[in-house]
């Protein structure tokens, strides 16, 4: 009896969390921009023939198959239908990400992690609509964190079997969420990494995450051959940025190093980014025995470069203007690269340092490895033409500061009554 009453304590916080979606969902908006775009397909000019619809788009506009079918549904559906479902989804994002970065189950920690993501910049979804955006960006990236869970638990039994109804389950989950180019490009990573640290540990091929691999690079393959992705790309040179036409490849490398921090350069970071720079030096600080040194100093970089820009923001917008970075101003990318390599290689030295004394390769490297994921989730857009978009392509990166904050605060912040610190 009491343990059932702890159970349902420590998930309070997450029954609170899904009111509040509800009534965010309730308020928002979920038909602008691109809604009216697909509906019109629904219920014009493909007549709800959804092979028509997908031959379209494939060869004129992307390659999200399997993501695209459940926005011409959705969109043909009450509003509200959607809203019930994407609350769902958040709220299922919102537990997965406690339960796979948390390490103590308590309710302090789990609002904790609930305070914590609602720093998170849900209106950057809503460039393209709120509906389109978030079936696009935030379901695969639901789907994505599914097929962690084997790891995890693998992680804590020592052993790589898997059984057989993990392979379709866990493909099928890989499929939708790599159907996303960032979630793609994301769980590549991942993957490659699990099998690496499995096989150091155990010297034993996970089978499992060597078949989600293989699923990540078809996608990757399906992605680079899709005449739609070429059209598109063609399109919005032609169309919203010609600049990129003249970029040479030497300004497409500096625009993946620089790219990631124009969001912070240019007075656009979100509340999350400030939370997690705060959080950063201050658990170096404690770490430290609540003194300044070279280490609580370095962490301190990144929100001192976010003060810095956002005081200096009249001054670096005549100087280094959004134009000049939009056309691949070679003095204003590699100014702003220098500040990019500053702001995440302080950030990376900040995570090592916080866990370089936990236990095992996990717990030492392990959210440093996450974020350096989410870096090159938004790196790799330099060599396209959404290498300026500020919003909703640092989903990823963004979530790897939300799965951070989660992992330090459970490991290195006490909330119980008998924290002395």
């Amino acid at each position: 009896m009491e343990l059932s009453k702890q159970n349902v304590n420590n998930n309070l916080p997450f029954l609170l969390a899904f009111f509040i979606l509800t009534i965010f969902h309730c308020i928002v908006d979920v038909t602008t921009d691109d809604y009216s775009v697909f509906k019109s397909f629904a219920t014009e000019t493909f007549n709800d023939d959804m092979l028509s619809f997908l031959e379209y788009r494939y060869y004129t506009w992307t390659s999200r198959l399997l993501i695209e079918p459940l926005t011409l549904i959705f969109v043909q559906l009450p509003t509200w239908v959607f809203c019930v479902v994407n609350t769902f989804v958040l709220s299922a994002i919102l537990v997965m990400t406690y339960k796979l970065f948390s390490k103590k189950r308590d309710w302090r920690y789990a609002l904790a992690a609930v305070l914590l993501a609602s720093t998170y910049k849900l209106t950057d979804q809503k460039t393209a609509g709120y509906l389109v955006t978030f079936i696009v960006y935030m379901w695969p990236l639901m789907f994505f964190l599914i097929t962690l869970f084997p790891f995890k638990k693998n992680y804590q039994n020592g052993s790589v079997q898997h059984r057989w109804y993990k392979y379709p389950l866990f493909g099928a989950c890989a499929f939708f969420c790599c159907n996303c180019e960032q979630v793609c490009v994301t769980a590549f990573l991942s993957y490659a990494l699990f099998i690496a640290y499995t096989y150091k540990e155990t010297k034993k091929i996970d089978k499992l995450y060597c078949t989600l691999l293989l699923i990540a690079i078809a996608q990757m393959v399906f992605f680079m051959t899709c005449p739609g992705n070429a059209t598109r790309t063609t399109s919005e040179i032609a169309t919203i940025r010609p600049e990129y036409a003249t970029l040479g490849i030497d300004q497409k490398l500096l625009l993946c190093v620089a790219s990631p921090m124009m969001k912070y350069f240019y007075n656009r970071f979100s509340l999350l980014s400030i939370v997690f720079s705060v959080i950063l030096p201050y658990v170096v600080y404690r770490k430290q025995g609540r003194k300044f040194d070279k280490n609580t100093n370095v962490a301190f970089l990144p929100l001192l470069i976010m003060v810095v820009s956002s005081a200096l923001y009249p001054v670096t917008k005549q100087v280094m203007s959004w134009t000049s970075f939009r056309n691949g101003d070679i003095y204003t990318l590699i100014v702003l690269g220098i500040v990019s390599m500053i702001f995440f290689g302080a950030i990376i030295y900040a995570l090592y340092f916080i866990c370089k004394d936990d236990e095992g390769l996990v717990g030492k490297y392990g959210i440093t490895c996450v974020f350096i994921i989410g870096i090159a989730s938004r790196a790799c857009l330099g060599l396209t033409p959404s290498y300026t978009e500020p919003a909703r392509t640092f989903f990823i990166l963004e979530y790897t500061m939300l799965a951070s904050c989660i992992w330090i605060a459970s490991r290195h912040l006490n909330f119980e009554k008998n924290d002395s610190k």
